[in-house]
């Protein structure tokens, strides 16, 4: 609780730092004194603590999935440029390996859904944790994503 006093000195603490901005008066320039740095002060603060909201970092398989499936679906789509797009998961799968192209270790192509109006597609890479992340080419942008429950239906 604070005081009638205790405000008041806080009052007048405050006031003392009001007035002229002007650095220079007749004696010169104002001098800059240095205030000493306490000793028992530790040095050694870390800088990354947390300041309420803990930094959440997605696990390493939907890090994994996420990078596989951003670098899969615009080669894919490139690849494709021309010649029939595939239909299935299957012949996606089938279709890697003669585009140069690989999954990380634990990813497959867990679903793939073809537009054949609009020649676009959305492909869906899950990894044997369960978690999974879509790109649709059709704004060429991740869609869905999630550390479990696997490629949605």
């Amino acid at each position: 609780m604070i005081t009638p006093a205790l405000a008041a000195a806080l009052l007048v603490l405050a006031l003392a730092g009001c007035g002229d901005d002007d650095t220079t008066d007749a004696a010169g320039p104002a001098q800059v004194v240095a205030t000493p740095v306490p000793t028992d002060v530790p040095t050694d603060v870390p800088t990354d603590v947390p300041t309420g909201t803990p930094d959440v970092k997605p696990g390493a398989a939907l890090a994994s999935v996420l990078a596989d499936v951003n670098e899969l679906a615009p080669a894919l789509e490139s690849y494709f440029r021309g010649q029939p797009y595939p239909t299935t998961v299957e012949e996606v799968v089938a279709a890697l390996p003669k585009a140069r192209l690989k999954l990380s270790p634990g990813n497959s192509i867990g679903g793939y859904r073809y537009d054949a109006s609009d020649v676009e597609f959305v492909l869906c890479v899950e990894n044997t944790s369960g978690a999974y992340a879509t790109y649709d080419t059709a704004p060429m942008t991740t869609g869905q994503s999630g550390e479990s429950g696997g490629c949605p239906a």
